[in-house]
């Protein structure tokens, strides 16, 4: 689930892209309009209804190169950190 999901214009997203251990996951930027992109029902929580999350579904969603972050695949978990 994704804080302000349903309000957010874009996600950062983390993925395996190549290889094994830190060194295979890339960071993207991911618009919320791809095709592909569905939100779930917002979440019914005890507090915090300031915020709304819920549920990022992604099916056969082609994200392109240039939104990886930083230009470099395999880099992700460096920038994350």
């Amino acid at each position: 689930f994704i804080t302000n999901a349903p309000r957010a214009g874009a996600f950062t997203l983390m993925a395996r892209t190549d290889g094994q251990g830190a060194g295979g996951i890339s960071a993207f930027i991911v618009p919320s309009d791809l095709p592909g992109i569905t939100l779930g029902k917002p979440d019914k929580k005890m507090g915090q209804r300031g915020t709304k999350t819920c549920d990022v579904n992604l099916d056969n969603v082609r994200v392109p190169a240039a939104d990886i972050i930083g230009g470099v695949p395999g880099k992700g978990f460096k920038t994350a950190m």
